[in-house]
């Protein structure tokens, strides 16, 4: 996957595309930069047909949450087909200003459907 060719030098991540696929070759970067993908209680993953403002509340949550002490990095992976409006509202700031450690990939098959100014915080 491009998009890690150089290390996670961001804090949001945009990967369009085949969210299956787009997955597995994310699992792969992350564990060949050396970041632990299994079991590590400091990856946020979730399948969602539509993001809602509801799963918005939940991430947060997570995003708050200390990072274990032997963790170099929080990542919250979110697999989403689309992504209700209040939801892109209310997840905007957390990409505005993003918590250290804390790292964002979203994986969509068309991001045509986010606000432009959302898209704009993910680097793709």
């Amino acid at each position: 996957m491009n998009i890690l060719k150089n290390g996670i030098n961001h804090h949001a991540y945009l990967i369009e595309g085949d969210i299956h696929l787009s997955y597995k070759s994310l699992i792969k970067s992350l564990d060949e930069l050396g970041y632990i993908t299994s079991g590590n209680a400091d990856i946020f993953e979730k399948d969602y047909e539509s993001i809602l403002i509801d799963d918005v509340r939940e991430i947060k949550d997570f995003e708050s949450e200390a990072m274990n002490v032997n963790s170099k990095k929080k990542f919250i992976i979110l697999k989403a087909v689309t992504f209700s409006y209040p939801a892109q509202n209310a997840l905007l700031k957390a990409f505005e200003e993003p918590r250290p450690g804390v790292v964002f990939f979203l994986l969509m098959p068309d991001a045509t459907k986010l606000f432009p100014t959302l898209r704009s915080r993910l680097m793709s």
